[in-house]
């Protein structure tokens, strides 16, 4: 539908472009202070040098819609060699089995049917359930910034007073990508709701590094929510109160926890309604005064990622010892 919808909008551009060009190049033949030949001469050149460029703008359209069409083929004739790789090994295993019970058989079945559940769930649901050796790839998962007309990174980070605060290598990585996109203005923004405990959080150690860190960097904010008062609105709103963590990539994708233990399990979203219903939520919460608190930081001096990662590692060696 939406690529249809862009043909017919390419289609009505080249007819008012077209009926521009004609209708100046009438109009200039009815300048009086030029001769017949002028008139025409200049009747032709405005109409010529108006076609040109339409013709130039449909070679760029045109262009760029065969280099999209080209790299989706490559991502399709990659996954056509890799499933004919597939069947080619799984016919070699079969044709080498003890019986349809044959343990080999059996194991890869099991995978192949696995495979192709999730696969279909993507399709269909547009949803992809991943686990937390995935996050590591944060550099694919911003990918979905490309092309967006709003990149802005919206997402909520519940915070124990407990608890470090990189303590998964996953989302470590994920902070410094986030930062690094966010410094090389690759994203418009990021905008962070801290879940706290309680008031007294914003005091504690590495929460207080933390705050200093988006004070003192450009193109990142925090704001403040306590947890109570969170879960309450997300009853409120039916929205998940177990799993308190979610992120909105601009307006193509959606993250949201699923599953803290044994690991760490998430859901990637691409329906836009289930994006637009998170996004209303996150905005309406960040503009709301009555609950949401500014970061109260006074730092100047720029805290780095560097040094917010070493010092929450250095607190938390510290907690162990003590």
């Amino acid at each position: 539908m939406k690529g249809r919808q862009t043909s017919r909008d390419d289609v009505w551009k080249q007819i008012a472009v077209l009926s521009v060009a004609l209708l100046l190049s009438v109009g200039v033949g009815f300048i009086p202070k030029f001769t017949r030949a002028e008139q025409i001469l200049f009747s032709l050149c405005s109409f010529t040098a108006l076609a040109i460029l339409d013709l130039l703008w449909v070679i760029g359209t045109n262009a760029s819609r065969q280099a999209k069409e080209y790299d989706m083929w490559l991502v399709r004739h990659k996954a056509d060699q890799e499933l004919s790789n597939i069947r080619h090994y799984f016919a070699e295993i079969a044709r080498m089995a003890h019986g349809s019970r044959d343990l080999f058989v059996s194991y890869f079945m099991k995978d192949i049917h696995n495979l192709e559940q999730k696969i279909k769930d993507a399709a269909e649901k547009q949803e992809l359930r991943t686990a937390s050796d995935f996050y590591l790839k944060a550099e694919d998962i911003f990918d979905s910034f490309l092309g967006d007309p709003n990149p802005v990174l919206r997402y909520t980070w519940p915070i124990r007073d407990d608890d470090q605060l990189f303590e998964e290598p996953a989302w470590w990585r994920f902070f410094e990508v986030t930062s690094s996109m966010a410094e090389q203005k690759k994203i418009n923004c990021v905008c962070a709701c801290l879940i706290l405990d309680g008031p007294h959080s914003a005091n504690l150690p590495r929460i207080a590094k933390l705050l200093d860190f988006f004070k003192t960097n450009q193109g990142q904010e925090c704001r403040i929510i306590m947890r109570d008062a969170y879960q309450r609105i997300c009853r409120e709103n039916s929205m998940p109160t177990n799993y308190l963590d979610f992120g909105i990539y601009g307006e193509r994708m959606l993250f949201r926890s699923e599953q803290y233990a044994p690991e760490y399990i998430g859901v990637y979203a691409k329906d836009t309604a289930v994006i637009q219903s998170y996004s209303k939520f996150f905005d309406t919460l960040w503009e709301s005064s009555a609950v949401m608190l500014k970061n109260p930081s006074t730092a100047t001096q720029q805290v780095t990622t560097t040094e917010l990662i070493q010092s929450d590692s250095e607190d938390s060696e510290m907690e162990q010892t003590t």
